[in-house]
């Protein structure tokens, strides 16, 4: 696997490329409009942050943000206002679709300019259901806004569910009711500046199971409160989003009780310590049977058995927006509890126990008198277990448990988390760009945590490890688990840049009579260099023509780059192109984007050189040059040596290796020097060294805007 540095460790969905394929010398694209105004918001993304997947249960705050991008996928630095559009579908008298309040902090961490009140036309009174006035009101933590103005806005009237209308029963309906089933914003403006943070985050709820709605936004370049196209200035529209509800209500409402089908814990036992006191920390995730976290609901808890048996029913708190509730225990004897957690349906008074049907969890706690010394610590447990996985852009916390041989929490050990692949832990160092580590001490739970951050587009397995020390433990001296790894598998998060209208399924499958099977495109050449031929391998419909569609960045228009071609009798071809840059491309039948297949990305990494020569004693002038030919790029020289004595050592790097990795971990580069390129595109260092001795030296680049990172030959010089 060839790993990648944390800038360049992303699905190269749409990694920046050079405007043309040297395959034949024909120009592949022209560039992009937008390279004349650079920066300026061409492109509008509405983006899930919770829940990804666009499904939630009623009553849940779902998170979303608008990503204005400039044409390259990069983040636009001008300034806007947005409109947002909220519309019921179906548009029934029992649904309501509305904005809410975000909680803080989002998944990631990250805040931006946030809506905070929504408006709606109303029915007019008594006359009918048509006409109206706009209403206007402050987001509220889910459905039911409250009912004082917590906003900007002058009148604060919630709406009611959105299609009350006038009957002969009904003559005159409430002002708060909204026929339209359309909540909308028309005065949120966006910029690159502090505190926008270059998004604009809004909350949308619904309150129905088995419905949902519709989002729809644009850049309101013609200043008319609307998204609208035509002739004149064109706003700038995302894609419409479909969202929907599964089982769940209001915050506290039975609704919400009754969906609640499944409790789980973060844990199965858990360490807490009398002196000092340190509760243990019990999360818990309420779910619906959809998998979707439920808001707004409080568990209950009695200790069945232990030395803190007791009838007593506890509370946890109330389930946050993420389904989240922490329960703090601590046993008022020292010893091992068992805990039965439970929901009451229907919302009603805790009973005795759990009811049928009602969902339990159980988990246990064992409570110390106080911590065991950093020198006893045996083993060492991280969580979450393998296999694991995250979505790319949301942290994640990892935590480590460290014991002695008694079960007791070990305070004070000095734990060691290290990871590679994608992500990196947050806080910690990563001299060469793709792992990373940081030391954290126990607390007297025995407990140390570190967050896994990702970028989007990263993809990958990653390997987390939590190590205590090996030389004055009892871990080491009598044996037990110094440390303990877990498998993370990121991926599914958004796409860096912008992706081709059609991504068909990347496997062919045959279609009915008379109709066209389904065009796949693969490549068995992701990482090349620019001299390198990228290979392209298409299977469709046999002896039909097919067109290669492809854009090079910064461009992110799609050009014709081969075809029209007849696949074989069997249905295949192979296209062949030498890019000098990172390269998307797709495959249709001519003429026919609606038949577009799936697209695949050609990454094409800086090519470095290497040469080295004696200026005097321990003087060494090290130069190369980089191809694409580019003057002022970053290159940074490494000398490869032992971790244990800084002595000689050969990575032994693996072909096609561009983050230059050894397969010796007790063999690693520490920088050395930096230079860049001149206007020749070669770069020189002079360097003079303290000491001298034989060591492996190797240079090395990171992605920039068209391609991605570099890395030299090794060179064996001797330094005297």
């Amino acid at each position: 696997m060839i790993r990648i540095p944390r800038s360049v460790r992303v699905a190269l969905a749409g990694a920046t490329a050079v405007a043309t394929i040297a395959a034949g010398g024909s120009v592949l694209l022209a560039t992009s409009a937008s390279a004349a105004n650079p920066g300026v918001a061409t492109r509008l993304r509405i983006q899930p942050i919770y829940p990804t997947d666009n499904i939630a249960s009623a009553g849940t705050c779902m998170i979303y943000r608008l990503m204005p991008t400039d044409d390259f996928g990069q983040d636009a630095t001008d300034s806007g206002t947005v409109v947002i559009t909220l519309q019921e579908s179906p548009n029934t008298g029992s649904q309501d679709l509305d904005f809410c309040l975000t909680p803080s902090p989002a998944p990631d961490g990250l805040s931006g300019v946030k809506v905070d009140h929504g408006t709606y036309t109303n029915s007019p009174q008594p006359t009918g259901p048509t006409g109206g006035t706009s209403q206007s009101y402050c987001a509220g933590e889910s459905i039911t806004p409250p009912a004082a103005n917590t906003c900007s806005q002058s009148t604060n009237n919630p709406d009611t569910a959105s299609n009350d209308t006038l009957s002969p029963t009904n003559p005159a309906p409430g002002t708060n009711t909204n026929p339209s089933g359309k909540d909308s914003v028309n005065d949120v403006g966006y910029t690159n500046a502090v505190p926008n943070r270059r998004f604009v985050e809004f909350g949308v709820v619904g309150l129905t199971p088995g419905s949902g709605g519709t989002i729809d936004a644009c850049i309101d370049r013609n200043s008319n409160g609307n998204c609208t196209s035509g002739t004149g200035v064109q706003d700038v529209q995302a894609a419409t989003v479909a969202v929907s509800f599964t089982a769940g209500g209001q915050p506290d409402s039975s609704a919400a009780y009754n969906a609640v089908t499944t409790i789980t814990s973060d844990r199965t036992s858990y360490q807490a310590v009398q002196s000092p006191n340190t509760p243990a920390p019990i999360d818990l995730s309420l779910v619906n049977s959809s998998s979707d976290t439920v808001f707004g609901v409080i568990p209950n808890y009695r200790v069945q058995s232990g030395p803190n048996l007791s009838s007593t029913i506890r509370s946890c708190p109330r389930s946050n927006d993420f389904g989240e509730s922490v329960c703090n225990y601590l046993g008022a004897q020292p010893g091992t509890d068992t805990l039965l957690v439970w929901v009451n349906h229907s919302g009603g008074a805790a009973t005795a126990g759990p009811d049928p049907g009602e969902p339990t969890q159980t988990i246990t706690v064992t409570t110390y008198a106080q911590p065991a010394a950093a020198a006893t610590a045996k083993t060492i447990d991280l969580t979450p277990n393998t296999p694991t996985s995250t979505t790319a852009t949301q942290p994640k916390v990892f935590t480590a448990t460290v014991l002695d041989a008694t079960g007791a929490p070990v305070q004070g050990a000095q734990v060691t988390f290290s990871e590679s692949g994608p992500g990196q832990i947050s806080g910690g160092t990563s001299p060469d760009g793709l792992s990373s580590s940081k030391v954290v001490g126990t607390g007297p739970d025995g407990r140390a945590s570190i967050t896994i951050t990702t970028v989007p587009g990263e993809a990958g397995s990653e390997t987390v490890t939590a190590s205590i020390s090996a030389t004055d433990t009892q871990c080491a001296t009598t044996g037990g688990t110094c440390s303990d790894s877990t498998t993370n598998t990121v991926g599914g998060g958004p796409s860096p840049t912008p992706t081709p209208s059609s991504t068909k399924s990347p496997t062919p499958t045959p279609t009915g009579s008379g109709t066209r099977r389904a065009l796949s495109l693969r490549t068995s050449t992701p990482d090349i260099q620019p001299t390198n031929t990228g290979v392209l391998d298409v299977t469709g419909q046999p002896n039909a023509t097919v067109e290669l569609r492809c854009y090079t960045r910064p461009s992110s228009a799609y050009g014709t780059a081969r075809g029209p071609q007849a696949l074989s009798s069997t249905g295949s071809w192979q296209f062949q192109i030498t890019p000098g840059a990172n390269t998307r491309c797709y495959v249709r039948y001519t003429g026919d984007e609606a038949s577009a297949s799936n697209s695949v990305v050609i990454n094409v990494h800086t090519t470095l050189s290497l040469s080295a020569y004696r200026d005097g004693v321990r003087k060494y002038h090290f130069q190369g040059t980089n191809l694409p030919r580019r003057s002022g790029q970053l290159i940074t020289l490494y000398r490869w040596s032992r971790r244990d004595n800084n002595g000689y050592c050969d990575p032994q790097i693996a072909a096609g290796d561009y983050s230059a990795t050894s397969s010796d971990p007790n063999c690693v580069a520490v920088r050395t020097a930096t230079a860049t390129t001149n206007a020749s595109n070669v770069w020189r260092i002079d360097r003079s060294f303290t000491g001298s001795g034989q060591f492996v030296f190797q240079v090395r680049t990171s992605q920039n805007l068209t391609n991605g990172a570099g890395v030299s030959n090794a060179r064996l010089t001797i330094i005297h």
